[in-house]
């Protein structure tokens, strides 16, 4: 397979592989730009928020550290965690860690083009910085105590097994800050932190077969990151954390961005051509030219009142059909068929009780 890829738009599609995919953010995923995150708060809401953190302090306070572990988890935020926040005054439901996500793929195969689904082998990694982890200095980060992501995986067949983020093995790792002969790696740190699964599963994919045999294909990889809770204020709903493309980290490495081993191609029929990533919406799409009046106005309704979540980041891998081996299996049948017609009308009429011997 061939080693280089353009993902922009304006690529051309006739490259027949892929290998390695640094995505950019897309002007046409969003209308406008969603307004940062407010860090400072009214002084409505941080005297509510006062009442809050003064009612957690106190059952922090009369509770022991082996039973706080219950507080925190996959998809919730911990104690040590509020309290980085509450110890700066600052309310922790407006500083829920970004999440960058990154697809390495292993292997895709087995794709059925009638039930419309595929076999795929890939690593998914979650990367996050979360500044509560140096109350965490001198010991092991427990992240029962502090932010800890829960995502979802889309377009499951239903004899898919879920995301398993309670399975030991899928933990997140603090990364320490490192130090070598340059200085400090420009990816390490004392906040980040990630979580890397091996996934092997399969999928269903959306197919389109207007132009067989000349058509295009495309498998989706999607992850849905799920709201995330801060189990002590027990009056609030949760927060969806923003999913980014992933360029913090993963983008400054040599092989940064969105990864297909080369021998992952498995599917003899296809060639894969040009990958295409989006981080968007789930209540929204990844679509906004198609939108309704009515779903614009509610749109850019979230986005002035800084509602709008960006939550589900999908990743996917188009292909075309390599139409000569299926153009000519079409032909020759065709053309034998022609051969003995011809050579069939032109024995005389005579002769034909010859042929019936």
């Amino acid at each position: 397979m061939s080693t280089k890829t353009d993902a922009s738009p304006s690529s051309s599609e006739s490259e027949s592989d892929v290998d390695t995919y640094l995505p950019h953010v897309d002007d046409q995923f969003i209308p406008r730009a969603a307004p940062p995150r407010t860090r400072q708060m009214s002084v409505r809401s941080a005297a509510g928020l006062s009442d809050l953190l003064s009612q957690s302090r106190r059952q922090s306070e009369s509770s022991t550290v082996d039973n706080l572990d219950h507080l925190g988890g996959p998809g919730k935020c911990g104690h040590l965690y509020l309290k980085y926040w509450s110890d700066k005054k600052l309310d922790p439901r407006k500083h829920i860690p970004d999440v960058d996500v990154k697809y390495k793929v292993y292997r895709i195969s087995d794709f059925d083009q009638k039930r419309g689904s595929f076999y795929i082998d890939f690593v998914l990694m979650l990367d996050w910085l979360d500044p509560s982890l140096e109350l965490a200095d001198g010991r092991g980060a427990n992240f029962k105590e502090h932010f800890w992501p829960k995502a979802e995986l889309m377009n499951m067949t239903p004899d898919s097994d879920a995301l398993d983020f309670d399975n030991p093995a899928f933990y997140p790792k603090h990364k320490q800050h490192r130090v070598d002969k340059d200085g400090p790696a420009p990816f390490g740190g004392i906040h980040r932190a990630t979580i890397t699964m091996k996934i092997r599963t399969t999928l269903f994919a959306r197919l389109d077969y207007h132009q067989f045999p000349f058509d295009k294909q495309t498998l989706e990889l999607t992850v849905k990151l799920l709201s995330v809770r801060i189990p002590k204020l027990s009056t609030f709903k949760g927060v969806r954390p923003k999913v980014l493309h992933p360029t913090r980290w993963r983008g400054l490495s040599a092989r940064g961005g969105h990864e297909l081993l080369p021998e992952c191609d498995c599917l003899p029929e296809f060639n894969f051509i040009r990958l295409a990533s989006k981080a968007y919406s789930s209540k929204y799409g990844p679509g906004t030219k198609s939108f309704a009046p009515e779903l614009k106005q509610a749109l850019d309704k979230d986005l002035d009142n800084e509602s709008y979540y960006q939550d589900t980041y999908t990743l996917q891998l188009i292909m075309c059909r390599e139409s000569i081996s299926v153009l000519w299996n079409m032909c020759f049948s065709l053309i034998v068929i022609d051969v003995m017609l011809f050579t069939a009308h032109g024995i005389d009429i005579v002769d034909l009780a010859d042929r019936l011997r």
